[in-house]
């Protein structure tokens, strides 16, 4: 039998993000399954990343976090949450 390393999953497949569209403040709702520092990541539809924080550490279970989108323009957007190789990304539209 092959002997190998088995990452954990660290995220549900249950992110949400509200409202969808928005003009404004966005909520991204999520699960981690451990304890992990997150980066969160807006890149615009070419794939240049116009939004970003990061959090240092983050408990296991259900995470909230809220996004001021005011200043980007009208188009569509992608969020992601990545923790090492592991990432989860929603698609989200801005219009004012």
């Amino acid at each position: 039998p092959s002997v190998g390393i088995v990452e954990q999953v660290l995220f549900s497949d249950n992110m949400q993000v509200y409202p969808n569209p928005s003009n404004g403040m966005v909520n991204i709702k999520f699960e981690t399954t451990k304890s992990a520092p997150l980066n969160i990541t807006v890149t615009n539809i070419v794939g240049q990343q116009v939004f970003s924080i990061n959090r240092n550490a983050t408990v296991a279970g259900n995470q909230r976090e809220q996004l001021d989108v005011s200043h980007l323009t009208e188009g569509v957007y992608f969020i992601t949450i990545s923790s090492g190789k592991q990432l989860i990304t929603q698609k989200i539209i801005i219009s004012k």
